[in-house]
């Protein structure tokens, strides 16, 4: 094995925290492919980037700067905080969504939320 090809396959060892991170962003940003029904070239021309970056982004293969998200955001449309939107179950978007938009329902919206996902643990065990 030449030298190039040994440093590549070492991959620089992460810290759960940023494991954790990379699975919400690449989850979002598959969440916001889907709802805008962009395709990887398209996201590819319009960021610009290459289309490995692009896959890198969907499996949670790289670190991203903010600046980065920012770009993405605006390729989407969306806020970049939308790339940060901890992952839960899609059936409760609407109600995560009215959170957002009405801030004064957040009580009553994380007391469904919580009884939603109590409901499928019971269900589940």
């Amino acid at each position: 094995m030449n030298l190039a090809r040994k440093k590549a396959s070492i991959k620089k060892e992460i810290s759960p925290e940023e494991k954790i991170l990379r699975q919400v962003i690449s989850y979002n940003f598959v969440r916001l492919m889907k709802k805008h029904g962009l395709k990887r070239k398209h996201l590819a021309e319009a960021y610009p980037c290459g289309a490995s970056y692009v896959t890198q982004m969907i499996k949670g293969d790289t670190s991203i700067a903010f600046q980065a998200l920012q770009r993405w955001g605006e390729v989407f449309g969306e806020s970049m905080m939308e790339f940060l939107r901890p992952q839960y179950d899609l059936s409760l978007e609407p109600i995560v969504d009215k959170m957002i938009k009405h801030p004064e329902t957040m009580p009553l919206a994380e007391a469904v939320i919580d009884a939603h996902i109590k409901n499928k643990s019971l269900i589940k065990g």
